[in-house]
């Protein structure tokens, strides 16, 4: 068949008549076992054709029929970014000295190459962009009730480095969602060796998501490495990817030749990748520890401190500027209670922890090798009272950064400004609460014991000894420390 078909367009200086208008066929882009795909121009602008060309004759003739409308028609009703743009299906006839022949003919989008020919030259990027367009792609697929079944480089097509899912000529279409659907003979083999599940060998297992999901293990290891992979001993991805280790795994669950030791569906393997990407506690203990190393290097027994406003203040600037990267796991307490730290940076050596405002007397650092312990205890100022309107006072509001109002305003929700009344909410509003004595707060991890409730009590005590000497003493701090160890959490004990 497909010698006769390029025997007739050769004849024909590679022109074709379809219902659109004349088609010049350029150059064959692709081929597969029953079919073949030309890039082709019409009206001045290209386009691919692909032709429906199989020796098959009778039932199984109408069988790979009916299957290629389907692909075109139940397509054609998916909208997605992550599918091929069919544009138009005909039927070509030729004739010639064997007589009258009619061609299935879908008119698609061109695109400029396959995943199987991308050259792209950054791998770390294009593989997390690659894994991203699976998951998504498979995922709209499968909720819109198709299962490919034929998952492949080469059923990837790229353009302007966006990806598209192509040929689904033996998709599976829910019967509940699709009127026009194509049977399997049983002793038909569906989908391809090196990229299919292997129970697609076995004509009569029926279509299951987790067939796709295999073929996205393939795709994701032929990338990565270069090859498929059957058997065990799987060669490891060895790119210098993000999170390489997160992805081999998912990469082994897909490979199962198990199909229900696989993910069963691709929420499953978006759960796994958020899940696998949580930062582990040991982890936030260490960054947390590199911090008040990095800061304060030089540790005596253990213990470091510092009355040094540059320094504190590059140490608060570093655990600001990661908060996103601890995801809240850096809170601070009072030994009345706790919370996540949020600071705001007010001026040389006043921040503000949430709404209050604090001038930073000095610092007492602790860390150890183990990372576990690792705390800052911040002594604090009294601070200078505003002055408004003529009188002292340790809390103010302030609007756009220019004027004071008062609590009762705030609660309101309204203010009267310069004679005129506004919308609180449609202004910046800061809250400041200042401190009338010297006073102390702890810094630390979630996961460390001085965040305990147990360990309230002394952390109370602690600083009210601490406010009536006016100081804070080595000795005492030391069996302070001594003291809050012993309240690890059941996760951390259970980690050791």
């Amino acid at each position: 068949m497909k010698e006769r078909f390029s025997k007739y367009i050769k004849e024909n200086d590679n022109i074709i008549q379809l219902s659109v208008g004349k088609i010049n066929l350029i150059k064959k882009i692709g081929e597969g076992g029953n079919g073949i795909v030309y890039k082709g121009e019409i009206f001045e602008k290209t386009f691919a054709f692909k032709f429906l060309l199989s020796n098959a004759s009778g039932k199984t003739l109408n069988t790979k029929t009916e299957r290629f409308l389907a692909e075109y028609f139940n397509i054609i009703t998916i909208q997605s970014s992550f599918i091929v743009k069919y544009v138009d299906y005909d039927l070509l006839t030729i004739t010639d000295l064997k007589g009258s022949l009619t061609i299935p003919v879908i008119m698609m989008k061109e695109y400029e190459s396959s995943l199987k020919h991308d050259e792209s030259q950054n791998k770390n990027k294009s593989f997390t962009n690659l894994f991203n367009f699976l998951i998504d792609s498979v995922e709209q697929i499968h909720n819109e009730g198709i299962i490919h079944r034929d998952l492949k480089p080469e059923n990837i097509l790229v353009k302007n480095g966006e990806y598209v899912l192509a040929d689904f000529g033996i998709a599976n279409y829910n019967p509940d969602i699709f009127k026009i659907r194509a049977n399997t003979k049983k002793s038909e083999r569906i989908g391809n060796r090196l990229f299919s599940a292997p129970e697609q060998e076995n004509s009569e297992v029926s279509p299951d998501l987790t067939m796709d999901i295999y073929a996205i293990g393939q795709i994701l290891q032929w990338y990565a490495v270069g090859e498929t992979h059957r058997g065990t001993g799987r060669k490891k991805i060895s790119l210098d990817i993000d999170d390489n280790i997160v992805y081999d795994r998912i990469i082994d669950k897909c490979l199962s030749n198990n199909p229900k030791n696989r993910f069963q569906q691709i929420s499953e393997i978006r759960k796994y990748l958020k899940d696998s990407k949580k930062k582990d506690i040991f982890d936030n203990m260490y960054d947390f520890s590199e911090l008040l190393r990095s800061n304060f290097p030089k540790n005596m027994n253990n213990f470091v401190n510092s009355k040094n406003t540059k320094r504190i203040d590059s140490l608060l600037q570093s655990i600001y500027e990661k908060e996103k990267t601890f995801d809240k796991q850096i809170w601070q307490t009072d030994g009345q209670g706790s919370i996540e730290i949020k600071l705001t940076k007010k001026d040389i050596g006043v921040w503000k922890f949430w709404e209050y405002e604090y001038q930073i007397k000095e610092i007492w650092i602790y860390y150890d090798s183990s990372s576990l312990n690792d705390f800052i205890l911040i002594n604090y100022d009294k601070s200078e009272p505003f002055i408004i309107e003529g009188k002292e006072t340790y809390e103010t509001i302030i609007v756009d950064n220019e004027h004071h109002i008062s609590y009762a305003e705030y609660q309101n929700g309204y203010a009267e400004i310069n004679d005129e009344i506004v919308e609180l909410s449609k202004h910046e509003i800061e809250v400041i609460l200042r401190e009338k004595e010297e006073g102390y707060l702890f810094i630390g991890l979630k996961s460390n014991p001085l965040l305990d409730g147990r360990s309230y009590n002394l952390i109370h005590n602690f600083i009210e000894n601490a406010k009536k000497n006016k100081l804070i003493d080595l000795e005492n701090l030391k069996k302070f420390q001594f003291d809050i160890r012993k309240n690890k959490s059941i996760e951390i004990l259970s980690r050791l």
